[in-house]
């Protein structure tokens, strides 16, 4: 009898050892939403959330810092968190070839940290608002930063320099900004417009204006020719980049659009909503592909893998969904 018992004891002993770690592997597939791999999330995403460009990593904008996940199928697990900021991180982006994590936040700075140790390398000071948007040039040697200042700041990646600042008047706000991934072109979002300017020349080339509200996201398509963007309500906006003419006005199945983005194979437009839900569409034909549903309060931020496998999306309910596309 004691024997039994003492085998009874060793044997709870060493199902409390190892529950934890079976926990912490496989808390991340629990109870997930059709078409979901993976659930992760540690606490209020207060900015959106970006893949490194292996796609083995994904960075979160938070209230006390940057968390890195391992986004790997079947390795899903947190990694670091970045901490320096002294407020909510609201914009963050890796640099093309993932050597750099640039982030932005409530306390008017830029970082830019190593994007394999995660070791904060400078930190970049000037705007007089919280920083709104962040994008990197194509080639990485540029960093653009905008702000609710109403002003578009453009570094040099390599030394940290201030190359030049555009001062975008009456946009209440920059609220986007976008490189286009063919030239020197950037797209700058505010309330109800988007203005393209040429870096080279440092000139404005024109205008798109929307139909009511913040252009609170945009993107170029991968050929550089299109640009989409949010528009209040329930629809989303397809301009000719050449043109400056609006080629197509979608219609969503949702209200509340709040992202946008083209996939990085150009076949695919993704579209978050407040009530939760996410809805893919074919780029060229427009027609609706998918939708998804697994966020209990409105999505925040959206982003495509590199490889257009997977998206994930970061919601007010403090989760991250890594969703496979069919």
């Amino acid at each position: 009898m004691k024997a039994a018992r003492l085998s009874l004891t060793i044997l709870a002993f060493t199902f409390l050892l190892i529950l934890p770690n079976t926990i912490a592997q496989d808390y991340t597939t629990w109870s997930l939403p059709d078409g979901a791999m993976a659930r992760l999330g540690k606490g209020e995403i207060t900015g959106n959330i970006a893949f490194s460009p292996d796609g083995n990593r994904l960075a979160v904008a938070s209230a006390i810092g940057i968390w890195i996940y391992d986004v790997r199928p079947g390795k899903e697990k947190e990694l670091d968190l970045l901490t320096g900021h002294t407020g909510s991180v609201t914009v963050i982006a890796f640099s093309p070839d993932g050597k750099i994590l640039a982030s932005g936040g409530r306390d008017e700075t830029i970082r830019l940290w190593d994007g394999v140790t995660g070791e904060q390398k400078k930190q970049l000071t000037g705007h007089k608002w919280a920083i709104s948007a962040l994008a990197f040039s194509p080639d990485g040697k540029t960093i653009a930063t905008g702000s609710w200042d109403d002003t578009v700041k453009l570094w040099d990646a390599t030394t940290s320099s201030l190359k030049n600042t555009i001062i975008e008047k009456g946009f209440i706000g920059v609220s986007s900004v976008a490189f286009s991934p063919k030239d020197s072109t950037i797209a700058v979002g505010g309330h109800d417009i988007i203005r393209l300017w040429d870096l080279q020349t440092k000139t404005h080339i024109r205008s798109f204006k929307g139909h009511g509200g913040n252009i609170s996201s945009m993107a170029f398509s991968a050929d550089g020719k299109l640009l989409v963007n949010t528009r209040e309500e329930d629809t989303v906006q397809i301009w000719d980049v050449a043109s400056g003419k609006e080629v197509a006005l979608m219609k969503m199945p949702e209200s509340g659009v709040t992202k946008v983005q083209f996939s990085p194979n150009g076949a695919l437009i993704a579209t978050a909503f407040k009530d939760g839900t996410m809805h893919i569409f074919s780029r060229h034909t427009e027609e609706h592909l998918w939708g998804y549903k697994g966020h209990t309060e409105g999505i925040s931020s959206l982003t495509f893998s590199p490889d257009s496998r997977t998206i994930a999306s970061g919601s007010d309910d403090g989760t991250i969904l890594i969703w496979e596309l069919r």
